[in-house]
């Protein structure tokens, strides 16, 4: 009988040489459903190991650390990452929670971990069981996933209303403002705006969290500054309800206005606002004769960013150069040029990516530019939040040869029509819109939304604002250097303004002509 045990043991440390200093009676039986899941995460090469039911042998720990490694290489190529796999790690993290600590890791961090690389993947259901409670970055990454979903719904349509002229956008500024707005549809209203924006009952608690998130970056790292606020007619009931939702996640203040009285006053005070909050850089982002003495309600948002290059340009390269508006026309623009011994950028099948991160690293701008057999248009139609992720893994550090024009834009935009033809008419219209859960009178519909930004690109950073106003009225009314890539932005691309941290996505645009 001795021998015999030996020689089992013998066989079972040849079969899995990894455990041969392990302690032998630790082991997980050979059956045990552990190495199943485990065996899906091994055929996706998110472990190293091959696992085979019935032949495999790890301990718990070995098991925590399996876990830890696939979650790693989920990190680097999300694409590994699908249901299956994520109910795996799911399951085996639950499973040997106490063991965690022991094989060196933090289990609530871990999990949290889990549940970020699955919202980058577009799994976004989040499981509480096991005792794990999501924390404050795991929502506002799950209200990032919701705005980037909807930021190229919106740049499409934006970009096709607007032909090739420059466009200038800021989905999370329009997120937050509709937000706001959905917390008060009921109906058809609702399920409009959930499937346009992507949005869901728990948006709520997610957009707050994103936006105490992006609120308390350093200021030495960016000025980054979202504000909200409602400005209810002043002789308008709110429900106490809705009041709460917006003041508790948005941190929105409440002012009633008197626009029955003077609605050119009205305006004055929400522009005035505005102002302050962007740095001056949006004014009168309602213009006159906008509001009337039947505006019930204004719902405002505005979003200033500011930020240096964590590598800034030489304003002395800053020379003019052609920027190719067509294969056949180019103009005279000034370029920004300057070669990065590391910058992540990447050659994908008919562009380029590269990015360009600014002072500390938690912001950065990607530019997307088509090759020269292809065009704008081309990309815009492949663009996708989960496409956009694939291009940023796919990236790596490379010496490059940087050229990127200087300019400034301001656009301005009225987002009702683009809205509705997206898919959430019923919010637009006098008879279809329920927005009871505002006042509790099924008597208000939105009458416009006025979306207004602002972008600075130079040598030694950038400057963008916006801001979004929803109104609502009542219903019965020098040359590279030879091993460098050269990177040369003289053609019409998109640029992004992306948080890393949790993967939103601030700002986004396209320069298309000088």
């Amino acid at each position: 009988m001795k021998r015999i045990i030996i020689t089992l043991v013998l066989v079972t440390a040849l079969l899995s040489p990894n455990i041969a200093m392990a302690n032998i009676s630790n082991l997980i039986p050979p059956f045990h459903w552990t190495y199943h899941s485990l065996s899906n995460l091994s055929a996706k090469g998110l472990i190293g190991e091959q696992v085979v039911p019935g032949k495999s042998a790890f301990t718990p720990e070995q098991v925590v650390a399996l876990v830890v490694m696939a979650l790693k290489h989920a990190e680097n190529d999300i694409t590994k990452l699908g249901d299956a796999e994520l109910s795996s790690m799911r399951q085996l993290a639950s499973a040997y929670r106490p063991y965690f600590k022991e094989a060196g890791y933090d289990y609530n961090t871990i999990r949290n971990d889990i549940e970020m690389v699955a919202i980058r993947a577009g799994l976004t259901a989040i499981e509480t069981n096991g005792g794990f409670t999501p924390n404050p970055k795991t929502l506002s990454a799950k209200a990032a996933y919701a705005v980037n979903k909807f930021t190229f719904d919106l740049y499409r349509q934006g970009a096709a209303e607007r032909g090739h002229r420059n466009l200038f956008i800021s989905p999370y500024s329009v997120t937050s403002a509709l937000a706001m707005t959905y917390a008060g549809a009921r109906g058809i209203t609702e399920q409009q705006m959930e499937k346009v924006l992507s949005l869901s009952p728990d948006i709520h608690k997610n957009m707050g969290a994103l936006i105490n998130e992006i609120n308390s970056v350093p200021q030495d790292i960016a000025q980054v500054h979202t504000a909200n606020a409602v400005w209810p007619a002043k002789q308008e009931k709110i429900l106490p309800e809705y009041a709460q939702t917006v003041r508790d996640y948005y941190n929105a203040g409440l002012t009633p206005l008197n626009y029955r009285a003077n609605p050119e006053s009205a305006r004055k005070t929400i522009n005035k606002w505005v102002e302050k909050q962007t740095q001056q850089r949006i004014k009168d982002i309602i213009g006159p004769g906008v509001l009337s003495k039947e505006t019930l309600m204004v719902l405002t948002n505005a979003v200033y960013f500011k930020s240096s290059w964590l590598e800034e340009f030489q304003s002395v390269n800053t020379v003019p150069r052609p920027f190719w508006i067509s294969p056949e026309r180019s103009v005279k623009v000034l370029t920004m040029n300057r070669t990065g011994e590391q910058v992540d950028y990447a050659k994908l099948s008919d562009a380029e990516i590269l990015e360009l991160p600014y002072k500390g690293g938690r912001f950065s701008m990607l530019v997307l530019l088509p090759d020269k057999k292809s065009d704008i248009e081309t990309l815009e139609k492949a663009l996708s939040a989960e496409q956009l992720s694939k291009w940023i893994a796919a990236m790596t550090p490379q010496k490059v040869k940087i050229y990127l024009p200087k300019f400034k834009q301001e656009n301005d935009y009225e987002l009702a029509q683009t809205l509705a033809k997206m898919g959430m008419p019923s919010a637009f219209s006098p008879e279809a819109a329920d927005f009871s859960g505002i006042t509790g009178l099924d008597d208000l519909y939105i009458s416009n939304i006025v979306h207004k930004t602002f972008i600075e690109v130079a040598e030694v950073g950038t400057e963008a604002a916006a801001a979004t106003a929803v109104i609502m009225m009542r219903t019965s009314m020098p040359a590279p250097d030879d091993d460098a890539v050269v990177f040369r932005a003289e053609r019409p691309f998109i640029y992004i303004i992306r948080d890393n941290t949790t993967g939103a996505i601030i700002f986004i645009g396209r320069y298309t002509r000088p």
